[in-house]
């Protein structure tokens, strides 16, 4: 926001946690509190993070979370309690974190998601994932659905073998 002089004003809310970069303990998130990654989070090996039933987690734009080979993110949310990972711009979830009103909208792709290299995300189908981009290459092992709510970007080749589907919603 630049104000009447000129000058840019920066507003900080000081009612989350802020979370960011190489994590060096095990830490849970706790569902009373708004959780804002604002840069690149990695959880590296022997690290576990526990978001608690009914946690929000925000994230800015272009950010999301790495699990390394080792690390732990356990998201166990509950029919009563679902966790929700969301942008940073989505109000409906926790207010107005980003403190600028109705200025800002979530779009599709605001966020990168949550990218696995060789460790654990533990989750339930109670945990609402809004507006991810999420960048997909190689050979597929499994079948895949590819929601219509994510924007997907392939980054290489990506190869779907003999007796494997992929299934790419209307609306990706």
């Amino acid at each position: 926001v630049i104000d009447e002089l000129g000058l840019r004003v920066v507003l900080i809310n000081d009612s989350v946690s802020w979370h960011a970069g190489l994590v060096a303990a095990d830490e849970t998130w706790a569902a009373g509190t708004i959780h804002l990654v604002d840069h690149d989070l990695i959880i590296p090996d022997g690290v576990t993070i526990t978001i608690e039933p009914g946690g929000i987690v925000k994230f800015a734009h272009d950010t999301g979370i790495s699990i390394r080979a080792g690390g732990i993110l356990n998201a166990l949310g509950t029919a009563g309690a679902p966790i929700i990972l969301t942008s940073l711009a989505d109000d409906n979830a926790g207010g107005d974190t980003n403190l600028d009103g109705d200025q800002s909208v979530p779009r599709r792709g605001d966020w990168t998601g949550v990218v696995v290299q060789g460790g654990e995300f533990n989750h339930t189908s109670d945990v609402d994932i809004r507006y991810i981009s999420q960048t997909h290459g190689g050979t597929l092992a499994a079948s895949e659905t590819w929601l219509g709510s994510f924007v997907h970007r392939v980054n290489s080749v990506l190869v779907v073998p003999s007796g494997v589907a992929l299934t790419i919603n209307p609306g990706a």
